[in-house]
């Protein structure tokens, strides 16, 4: 229903490191199940982001962890020319939903919020880069259009942006 909230968005606390590493670990096992690669090796390091001020996490309302994020004012200089980044944006990394909720489209939820976080902060832009091709896809049905290719060490980065705007769906309460 129109304006309903399922979902609320805050800025991760370190108490929450056992909640976000248990839901990044159901994420892997599903992935890895389908044989796709997965964050597996990142897990801890994921985890011991929270309290940082840079990871946000997604619950439902009575508190369950069902995503997360970590959003920053900047992106690495080499996956974005001099000129991107004196742009305004946020950027996103690392985002991680439980599959348990897949229906619900928590990881399209978490992309709506900071596309309309990013307007209201007057930023230009939200910008993300990811690994597979799937992902690029997942991105793209999201509203990101493809910026670069970048050959990697590991393969190729997709490098993706949306334009920041203010959005008239349901978000994530902020908390």
């Amino acid at each position: 229903m129109k304006g309903e909230r399922l979902f609320e968005i805050r800025l991760a606390v370190p108490e929450d490191r056992t909640c976000v590493a248990g839901m990044i670990h159901a994420r892997c096992d599903w992935l890895e199940q389908r044989e796709l690669p997965s964050l597996r090796r990142r897990v801890d390091l994921l985890a011991e982001q929270c309290g940082d001020g840079t990871v946000w996490v997604l619950t439902t309302g009575d508190g369950e962890v069902v995503g997360c994020t970590t959003v920053l004012d900047h992106g690495p200089a080499r996956d974005w020319t001099e000129a991107e980044r004196r742009e305004p944006a946020l950027y996103l990394f690392s985002t991680v939903t439980h599959p348990d909720y897949r229906s619900l489209k928590p990881g399209t939820v978490i992309a709506h919020w900071a596309v309309d976080r990013a307007a209201r902060q007057e930023r230009t832009w939200v910008r993300r880069g990811c690994l597979d091709p799937r992902l690029r896809d997942y991105y793209q049905a999201q509203g990101f259009h493809l910026v670069r290719d970048i050959p990697v060490r590991v393969g190729t980065l997709h490098v993706m942006a949306r334009h920041a705007q203010k959005l008239d769906v349901p978000l994530p309460q902020e908390g």
